[in-house]
């Protein structure tokens, strides 16, 4: 079966069979579907970034158990016509269309996230089904779960690049009947974590608003909506954003040591903004609180009915308070970009314009909701320059957060009154690389470079403060290879405020290669900084705390494995704006 624009429209004999009886044997309905699936997809199929070179581009599929995400668009995207899933400015609010651009949708087609996994492999080729394996079960979640339904052997990393049903699934990532469809079983326990969430075989969809009248989604997809208040926990996004690494030697066997990969759920849990408590407290918040918000860009609530008919009218069904906004906003710009510039070859969904979006909004969060960032206890006396600088964490995890090839440092600048750069440390060139005073990149960019310690005290250019994690090996050797990581050389990432040595989960997540410096706790991290200036003069003095999603140093690690991943990912790099985003700054003039 063809769409307008020749592309397939794919079902499996079961799934076609659920379909025909949820439809009550109705072929006029199923037409109808059909057809404005049709009218919805032609445009879009059309656009030059549905042209792939390597990866196949995305398909309206039904599988035993799970649609692609174009299925769910025929009713929950936007469409001109319709007033349903509008905000009160009548913008589009619409879960598909906002999904389509951000990272979940785009978990597969990651290149970065591909490159990773090639290199892997590469180290531990004795590994490598188990790799991929683990690796698709949170990137590709549907793929994974149809084959274990089916008990089919665990595809791997090649099913992205195939044809067929568990290819359409892959490609569609973290998409909405999988999230949709995970059950409360086990959430919030150590056997969800790294995946291990639990999905239902009843064609159940999961949503936040009670009483949900679910004719026309039987009717048309045989998925059945269900309330449940567990879609809207923290504990829910845990199961894959809760990860632990396995070890593995030089030879590939496992040393015993298992690595918090990442754990912003952990971080949370023992922090201020946790829902977990009782009472709550008055910050608490959920990670949909803040990543999928239930206000518009301007603040207000979004009041709206959740879906329109697939042939552009508006469904008279409940108008609902509060939709979440499925724009899962976080911090990384440098990935959307690639996805933007190279969409033809990753087969992407999403038009240049959604992924312009969801850049925005990522810079949006990394400026305003992130860190705050002070200067106090400023005084110049006798050719000195003294001042404290306090960065406050507002996030309700660590800040960077999760996967270790984040890093955010600080970016300290003196000039006098002619502009002369006097002191600097912390500044970078237009590839994004730590440089010195002289404009040479630091030896700490370099692979094999050394690892830029933790400081209480800035005295010279040549120190810079970088929050950051940086694995170790079971031999204390650092390792930018994920399975070489036994635990932390080095993870002064700031804390959440609210977060205790002796509060949940503090082991997995306590601080590592700080030293004794009483200045880092909960919240924030005050660093002194005494420095040589001239007597007299005219000063300037600029601070800033910049972010990377992709630390040159990381990037550097990565290109030692020459797989045709890497070597791609590399190209990216190469055309892409890898400078920092600026998170907070401040200046101040001082005669």
């Amino acid at each position: 079966m063809l769409n307008s624009s020749g592309q397939p429209v794919r079902r499996s004999a079961l799934s076609a069979k659920i379909a025909a009886s949820a439809l009550c044997g109705s072929l006029a309905i199923l037409f109808m579907v059909l057809a404005a699936a049709d009218a919805w997809a032609a445009p879009r199929n059309a656009r030059s970034t549905w042209v792939n070179r390597s990866m196949p581009g995305p398909q309206q599929t039904f599988e035993d158990n799970f649609a692609t995400s174009l299925v769910c668009a025929n009713c929950h995207s936007n469409i001109e016509g319709a007033n349903n899933l509008r905000d009160d400015k009548g913008n589009g609010v619409a879960p598909f269309d906002l999904w389509q651009a951000t990272m979940m949708a785009n978990a597969a087609r990651d290149p970065f996230y591909r490159a990773v996994v090639s290199a892997e492999v590469a180290a531990n080729p004795g590994r490598k089904a188990a790799i991929e394996a683990d690796c698709l079960k949170c990137h590709s979640p549907m793929a994974v779960s149809q084959a274990h339904m089916r008990k089919e052997p665990a595809p791997g990393m090649a099913v992205l690049y195939g044809e067929g049903l568990l290819t359409d699934l892959a490609l569609d990532g973290v998409s909405c009947t999988a999230c949709h469809q995970i059950t409360p079983e086990g959430l919030g326990t150590v056997t969800s974590y790294s995946g291990g969430f639990k999905i239902g075989t009843n064609k159940r969809i999961y949503g936040p608003h009670r009483n949900p009248q679910g004719g026309p989604m039987i009717g048309f997809t045989g998925f059945i909506p269900t309330f449940s208040s567990h879609i809207s926990e923290s504990k829910h996004c845990a199961t894959c954003h809760t990860l632990y690494t396995e070890a593995l030697d030089e030879s590939g066997k496992p040393t015993g040591h298992h690595l918090p990969e990442q754990t912003p759920y952990l971080e949370w849990r023992n922090s201020v903004f946790t829902t977990e408590t009782t009472p709550r407290g008055r910050e608490a918040a959920s990670c949909q609180s803040c990543h999928m918000p239930r206000t518009s860009d301007a603040g207000v609530a979004i009041r709206t009915r959740l879906a329109r008919t697939p042939d552009g009218r508006d469904f008279r069904t409940p108008v609902r308070d509060h939709l979440s906004r499925h724009i899962f906003v976080g911090g990384n710009t440098l990935i959307p970009k690639m996805l933007r510039d190279f969409g033809p070859e990753m087969g992407t969904l999403a038009p240049p314009e959604a992924f312009d979006r969801v850049i925005e909004l990522a810079t949006k969060q990394l400026r305003e909701r992130t860190a705050k960032l002070s200067v106090t206890e400023l005084q110049r006396t006798d050719g000195r320059l003294q001042f404290e600088a306090t960065i406050e964490n507002l996030a309700g995890h660590k800040f960077p957060t999760a996967y270790p090839s984040r890093r955010a440092w600080l970016r300290i600048k003196v000039s006098d009154a002619d502009g002369k750069v006097l002191f600097v440390s912390g500044d970078y060139d237009d590839r994004g690389r730590l440089i010195d005073a002289q404009g040479k990149v630091l030896a700490l960019e370099g692979s094999g470079g050394p690892v830029e310690p933790h400081h209480t005290v800035i005295r010279d250019q040549s120190q810079v403060q970088i929050w950051e994690s940086v694995m170790q090996n079971p031999k204390g050797h650092a390792t930018f290879q994920l399975l070489r990581g036994s635990d932390y050389i080095k993870d002064n990432r700031l804390l959440p405020r609210g977060w205790k040595p002796d509060g949940p989960d503090a082991h997995d997540t306590e601080p590592a290669g700080i030293g004794t410096d009483a200045d880092f706790v909960g919240g924030k991290d005050t660093l002194r900084v005494d420095i040589a200036v001239p007597a007299t003069g005219a000063l300037k003095l600029e601070v800033e705390v910049l972010y990377q999603t992709l630390s040159h140093r990381y990037a550097q690690e990565l290109y030692r494995f020459r797989t045709p991943e890497v070597i791609t990912f590399a190209d990216y790099m190469e055309k892409t704006d890898t400078r920092p985003v600026v998170v907070a700054a401040t200046k101040h003039d001082l005669p």
